[in-house]
């Protein structure tokens, strides 16, 4: 009985990083999907709503959630929508840990604090002598 006890722990324990591994594997194919219907598709709705489904499901896979909150960020800028600052905001918050993404997020924060009316169409900054 002792051993049967053992090998069960010993199951338990082998198994452990395996279920790890496959949620870390899901996490990374659904940031993938999302990039390719954001980036390849153009499918923004479809996008936001992988990115959601990554952010509320694998919170704890750091690099993955703060990859998705910045591509759901890009979305949301693409769209117009005032949740870009928000989403962006929530990445240097929440993710300071992961220097890439929180880095992208500043810069994005900080261009959509800019006076628009410094920028071309082109989203090109002008430069005006006073």
């Amino acid at each position: 009985m002792r051993w049967l006890a053992i090998l069960v722990l010993l199951g338990g324990v082998t198994a452990a990083p395996r279920v790890d591994a496959q949620r870390a594997d899901k996490a990374t194919t659904l940031l993938e999907s999302a990039k390719q219907a954001e980036l390849v598709d153009g499918d923004l709705d479809a996008a936001i709503k992988l990115y959601l489904q990554i952010i509320t499901t694998h919170p704890a896979d750091r690099p993955v959630a703060a990859a998705a909150l910045l591509g759901l960020g890009h979305c949301y800028e693409k769209l117009g929508l005032p949740k870009a600052r928000a989403t962006y905001q929530r990445l240097v918050e929440q993710y300071s840990d992961q220097a890439r993404e929180v880095s992208e997020a500043r810069t994005r924060l900080a261009r959509l604090t800019e006076d628009p009316s410094s920028r071309d169409e082109g989203g090109e900054v002008i430069l005006r002598e006073v």
